[in-house]
């Protein structure tokens, strides 16, 4: 076994539920809104988990900078986070990988403005292999206004994504499709000619998306006087077996690793 579609073959045929759904396979998946129901379960935890994430961000307890956002690192000990992993990943499995699955690493921050050249504000892709799926929780009221995500789509319900070369965990990406991962001003004007509009992901707290992490896409600056989106961002790949908790070896933004790649186990 060699490169990540072998794993996720693998990992197929080791997942014991051959229902069929929605999705055949996660490689159909481009965005998607109604993997998993919003129950009063899950919105109550969404909001237990954002209250606790935000007073840790807004305390500066064990939190990491960049220019774009303001991450929390430790965020292991919000015992809501790990029962909303048992509430959402058997639906993930389920609907869109037919194969076991795990969290490889969690993002939870806090947008804030930015004007760097190379931040997420720009379009972009991930360059993540084709079997990685990313999942986005919003933890507050997200409009227009305060740092929503935005993305490219069709009347038909098509998404634009830039093709990877990561095929395997020792594959770097480069060359990269578009240098930097960035994709230039007249690339998206020509899709929009085509005639893909930009679409907003608004919504209140626990809205959520499932999204291939290779779509054209952008986060948003928070306009002044607006509370800057805060959310968690979840990635999430074929499994050969299930552990014995969603929770095991998920990676935060600390210790710094490659978030474009994982082992094939």
């Amino acid at each position: 076994m060699y490169t990540y579609k072998e794993h996720y073959k693998a990992a197929r045929s080791n997942y014991m539920s051959k229902e069929i759904g929605k999705y055949k396979d996660l490689y159909d998946l481009r965005l998607e809104q109604d993997i998993f129901e919003k129950t009063d379960e899950y919105l109550d935890l969404v909001r237990k988990i954002g209250e606790q994430v935000h007073a840790k961000i807004s305390n500066k307890d064990n939190i990491v900078e960049n220019p774009w956002a303001t991450h929390l690192n430790g965020w292991r000990d919000i015992k809501e986070l790990h029962s909303l992993f048992d509430i959402i990943m058997p639906e993930i499995e389920r609907v869109v990988f037919k194969s076991n699955a795990q969290i490889e690493i969690l993002h939870s921050y806090r947008n804030k403005p930015n004007v760097s050249a190379d931040s997420s504000w720009l379009w972009h892709y991930d360059d993540c292999p084709n079997e990685f799926l990313k999942l986005i929780i919003y933890l507050t009221d997200v409009t227009e206004r305060n740092g929503c995500f935005q993305y490219l789509q069709n009347e038909k319900g098509e998404f634009p994504m830039v093709p990877t070369r990561r095929v395997h965990p020792r594959h770097t990406g480069q060359p990269f499709y578009f240098k930097g991962k960035r994709i230039p001003a007249d690339e998206v004007e020509k899709r929009i000619k085509e005639g893909f509009s930009i679409k907003n992901l608004t919504g209140g707290v626990g809205t959520y998306a499932l999204v291939h992490p290779n779509i054209y896409h952008r986060a948003t600056v928070p306009l002044e006087n607006t509370q800057p989106r805060e959310c968690l961002f979840l990635f999430i790949r074929p499994a050969l077996v299930k552990r014995g908790s969603y929770s095991d070896g998920i990676h935060s933004i600390l210790p710094e690793r490659n978030v474009k790649m994982y082992s094939l186990n």
